[in-house]
């Protein structure tokens, strides 16, 4: 599956009155103002997207034809915060605290991105969906993109023990073009959480699906100087 959509801003606004609380049932609350808004968000914990031994692969061409292939070091490094998905939408946002401060970003909905430039310095981003081949830039600060994916293989791991359980589990191995990369390292944006944020949406798209029930696990990544 080849995503060929990206993304035209909208609307952008600064978010104001940003807590993180828990409710009564004891779900942690993300709770902000934006766009003449009041969001009331709960998030709920996920489990790790990332298959053990989870990469980064670059895919580099060499002078005499062949391709050596390189493990990005980011990839190999465990991330701080944690991955939410927003319960009352198909939203996935990452969280970190680093003493006072937070790192707060993802998907709120289909049209609307939480954007973190700065320590406690919120905007939420509103969105529309263009065709790629239109519409090809993005700003290199952009974390609203999250466009630029193939999906290169998908190992569907069905057992009889599975299916007694009524569970299946797709492991993916995803292809990201290498602009798409340079993008997020030049806007400072770890693809680590650009993934886990985009793939936790994902799952929570079909978290209301109970037979079979379907969980996503990222086996790896490959980019390329070249892709054919």
């Amino acid at each position: 599956m080849l995503v060929l959509v990206s993304s035209t801003i909208e609307a952008e606004d600064e978010i104001t009155d940003l807590e993180l609380n828990r409710n009564t049932a004891n779900e942690n609350v993300l709770q902000f103002t934006a766009m003449g808004k009041k969001f009331n968000l709960p998030l709920a914990p996920v489990d790790d997207i990332f298959a053990p031994g989870f990469h980064v692969y670059y895919a580099r061409s060499l002078p005499n034809g062949e391709t050596k292939l390189e493990v990005l070091e980011e990839s190999s490094k465990a991330l701080k915060g944690t991955f939410f998905q927003v319960l009352p939408t198909q939203g996935a946002v990452y969280l970190e605290k680093s003493g006072d401060s937070y790192q707060l970003q993802g998907i709120i909905d289909d049209d609307k991105r939480l954007v973190n430039y700065q320590p406690n310095s919120y905007k939420l981003i509103k969105l529309s969906w263009v065709n790629a081949k239109k519409n090809p830039f993005e700003r290199a600060n952009d974390v609203a993109s999250f466009s630029g994916h193939q999906i290169l293989k998908r190992k569907l791991q069905v057992t009889d023990k599975s299916l007694k359980k009524n569970k299946v589990r797709i492991d993916t191995l995803v292809i990201l073009d290498d602009s798409h990369i340079k993008r997020l390292e030049a806007a400072k944006i770890s693809i680590k959480k650009y993934l886990g944020i985009y793939w936790n949406s994902v799952k929570r798209r079909y978290a209301d699906i109970e037979r079979p029930k379907i969980n996503f696990r990222l086996t790896g990544v490959i980019t390329a100087d070249v892709i054919h």
